[in-house]
C-alpha cells in the first residue's frame, strides 16, 4: 500500500471512529521518517462516551512492502507514542499501531506493556474500525 492509499484508508477510518468521538488526522511520525512517509499520516482519536471520555488515543497505520527485519524494530513505536504525547502535550492512554506485518509475540507483550497495541489490518474498515473502538473502550465503563 503506498502513501496516498494510506492517507485515504486513514481518513475513511477517521469518519468511522468519528461517529464515536472526535477524530482528526495528523503527521506526527512521519517526522521519524521524513523523506519516506511524509504523506503518511496518523489518527488522533478522542472518545466522547464510555470510560476514556476525553482521553486521548493515537492510531499509527503502516502498511509495509517488506517486513521488518527483526522484532527490535517494532519497539521503536515505545518511542512514537513518547513522541506523540510530548508533540500534543497530552498523556496518550492508548496507542495502536495498525499494520499488515506479522509481529513477534515478545514485542508484542513488551510493547502492550508501554501501551502501545498491535492491531492487524481487516479487510473490511467497519471490522478494522470495531476492533479499534473496544481497545479504545469505547462506549464501555471502565
Amino acid at each position: 500500500m503506498n502513501a496516498p492509499q494510506e492517507l485515504q484508508l486513514v481518513q475513511m477510518l477517521g469518519r468511522e471512529l468519528a461517529a464515536h468521538g472526535n477524530a482528526s488526522v495528523a503527521y506526527l511520525t512521519a517526522e521519524f521518517q521524513p523523506f519516506s512517509n511524509a504523506q503518511r499520516p496518523d489518527l488522533i482519536f478522542v472518545p466522547a462516551s464510555g470510560g476514556r471520555k476525553g482521553q486521548t488515543a493515537v492510531v499509527e497505520l503502516k502498511m509495509e512492502a517488506m517486513p521488518r527485519s527483526t522484532g527490535r524494530s517494532f519497539l521503536n513505536l515505545l518511542e512514537h507514542k513518547e513522541f506523540c504525547e510530548e508533540a500534543l502535550e497530552r498523556t496518550i492512554y492508548c496507542y495502536a499501531f495498525v499494520t499488515n506485518q506479522p509481529v513477534p509475540e515478545l514485542s508484542v507483550a513488551q510493547l502492550a506493556r508501554g501501551g502501545v497495541h498491535i492491531v492487524r489490518v481487516e479487510e473490511d474498515l467497519t471490522a478494522l474500525a470495531a476492533s479499534l473502538l473496544q481497545l479504545f473502550e469505547v462506549g464501555s465503563s471502565s
